[in-house]
């Protein structure tokens, strides 16, 4: 940090945690946690795996809600105040969050446009300086050390100067040095007036730069004290027996309120100016990494030019009127390719749990949403400028002086597909074969606009009229100008109703 954090007054909380449950079902994780925090300390968390460490440093986030309680970051409650506690809080989880198709200096500006920060280039170079990371600047993210690339996650979660910064197990895979050099780091940040939680279950190092050490025991706390009060070397030894032996935790009783009058806000101008900054950042962001990694984009124009080839060589064995089979190509082959992409676009994310980082940052998922569905249209409009000449060619189509039409029937079909398709490939990340389920769901919900479609191309490439679409369900969509605006109305839907149910696929849904 290159200035000193802002913060509450003293007699504040920074962290008010009271009475704090979570539970997944049937599984309690947690059990009335009541914790609290004042500014510029350090507070050490220890616990065997699978007691709740992560689950409570994700509830001070704001990007999980406890199920019962009260939990407050500088007087905002996490539950309904979440897009302001933000801001406020750098994080460093298991996974480093950040994005190896993209350098070093590279990760740390689109983090930097996600959060706002003025002067993002004097601020990156100050962290690039104090991490050790300016010989590696132009260094690919995943080429980097364990050591290195944990330097990398720390100068991401500073990036934008945060009150707070939460690190869970951070020393984990790092060697003497490069553990001495993040008590170095913590060390300063606090000096600064920052505030640090961590969580361990090596409590050694952790020990170096808390005054406040707690320890979780069967998912509920046992102890809490200053490290000045305790024998740190018994501790360090065996911290659960000690802390069963030492416990010295009140009845739970705590209020949960405060009188916190938080000084850190996020002011980078309007809000539509921020909404447009992070919807830049991540397109450009997806497409620097697709061009860089070429998994999705060549994989797309493979698949669309062999669908028309496959297809042409069929209609040569049978006489059929080409240019039905031409529409009919090109739709399937958008299709199939807008599936290919959408399955990428948040693949990508997956790597590293960077997902979780663009759900840290003071960004609403609805401009998520709009930054990766950009994302798919663009790279659908690429894939056509291959592919709709080799359909032409193959088909001998001729469109002179329909261009202004076929563009606009290509263009409201990339919206209308990646809309669906940008929802429900963030729905299957995660589960098995992915690419089949996304096609299965994608074809189902959008087959009331591929009737409008068709028509349209059909129209454009000549083949309306007469017994070709003279009857059957195609006559009853009407007109081009008709079809068109029935392509129209189902893009504004699905974009619409795939924008508004986002934020429940990719978090819980929070109290208003």
């Amino acid at each position: 940090m290159s200035e000193k954090a802002q913060k509450p007054p003293d007699y504040a909380p920074v962290i008010n945690l009271a009475g704090i449950c979570k539970s997944f079902g049937s599984r309690v994780v947690l059990d009335a946690i009541s914790l609290q925090l004042t500014g510029g300390r350090g507070l050490c968390i220890c616990g065997a795996n699978a007691v709740g460490k992560t689950t409570l440093l994700r509830i001070i986030t704001a990007t999980l809600q406890p199920s019962d309680g009260v939990a407050e970051v500088c007087g905002f409650n996490v539950q309904t105040q979440a897009q302001e506690i933000k801001p406020l809080i750098g994080a460093i989880f298991h996974q480093s969050m950040v994005y190896p198709q993209l350098t070093v200096i590279e990760n740390l500006r689109f983090f930097a446009r996600l959060y706002g920060v003025k002067n993002s280039k004097t601020r990156i170079e100050k962290l690039l300086e104090q991490a050790g990371l300016t010989p590696y600047r132009y260094d690919s993210a995943g080429i980097l050390s364990r050591g290195m690339t944990q330097r990398l996650a720390i100068a991401r979660a500073l990036v934008h100067k945060p009150i707070i910064l939460l690190a869970d197990e951070p020393f984990t895979g790092l060697d003497s040095e490069a553990s001495k050099h993040l008590v170095t780091i913590l060390r300063n940040f606090k000096d600064e007036g920052g505030t640090v939680v961590m969580t361990t279950h090596n409590v050694n190092l952790p020990l170096q730069c808390c005054e406040q050490v707690a320890v979780l025991d069967d998912h509920k706390l046992i102890f809490n004290a200053k490290v000045s009060e305790i024998n740190t070397a018994e501790f360090a030894q065996d911290y659960l027996s000690y802390a069963r032996v030492n416990s010295n935790i009140p009845p739970a009783g705590l209020d949960g309120t405060t009188n916190a009058n938080p000084t850190h806000t996020l002011t980078n101008g309007s809000q539509l100016k921020s909404l447009a900054s992070a919807i830049k950042a991540i397109f450009t962001k997806d497409l620097v990494s697709e061009f860089r990694a070429k998994q999705a984009l060549p994989a797309m124009i493979i698949l669309g030019v062999l669908i028309a080839w496959v297809f042409r060589i069929a209609t040569e064995a049978a006489p059929v009127d080409t240019s039905v089979t031409a529409a009919a190509v090109l739709l399937v082959a958008i299709l199939f390719s807008a599936i290919l992409a959408s399955e990428r676009i948040f693949a990508v994310e997956q790597q590293n749990n960077c997902i979780s980082a663009l759900l840290l940052a003071p960004v609403d998922a609805g401009d998520i949403y709009i930054g990766k569905l950009l994302v798919n249209i663009a790279m659908l409009c690429i894939f056509e400028i291959v592919t709709v000449p080799a359909v032409f060619v193959l088909f001998n189509i001729n469109v002179s002086g329909k261009w202004l039409g076929l563009v606009t029937t290509l263009l409201l079909a990339n919206i209308g597909i990646s809309s669906v398709g940008t929802l429900l490939g963030c729905v299957v990340q995660g589960t098995k074969a992915a690419s089949s389920l996304l096609s299965i769901l994608v074809m189902a919900v959008l087959c009331p606009m591929m009737i409008p479609a068709i028509f349209t191309l059909l129209s454009l490439f000549g083949a309306v009229g007469g017994e070709v679409v003279g009857a059957g369900a195609l006559a009853m969509v009407g007109d081009f100008k008709t079809a068109l605006g029935y392509m129209t109305a189902f893009g504004a839907i699905f974009v619409t109703v795939c924008w508004l149910l986002f934020g429940f696929v990719v978090g819980e849904p929070r109290k208003r």
